[in-house]
């Protein structure tokens, strides 16, 4: 469920569309990027990882593996953006 976007996290369905796939391919690129999800469950209900997906920032990818290349964190950042208007279509 890390891979959850943040509409489908709360349960508002009306927004749920293509862009909640966007939102996972984002937090896998996430991932690969960084070695570790953008928000851990480990140690977590599954309600509070969902709650912290919804409302929480995660730390950007290059403060995580500095040899991120600043174009594909944009990239990453774009397509994990919280609201779904914002992220690529």
């Amino acid at each position: 469920y890390e891979y959850i976007a943040p509409e489908r996290a709360i349960g508002d369905w009306g927004r749920v569309d293509h862009r909640a796939d966007i939102w996972a391919l984002g937090a896998t690129l996430y991932e690969m990027l960084t070695f570790q999800p953008a928000y851990r469950k480990s140690d977590q209900l599954r309600e509070s990882v969902l709650q912290n997906i919804a409302s929480k920032d995660f730390p950007r990818p290059c403060s995580v593996n500095a040899s991120v290349p600043p174009l594909l964190e944009r990239i990453c950042l774009r397509a994990m953006m919280r609201d779904p208007d914002e992220r690529y279509q």
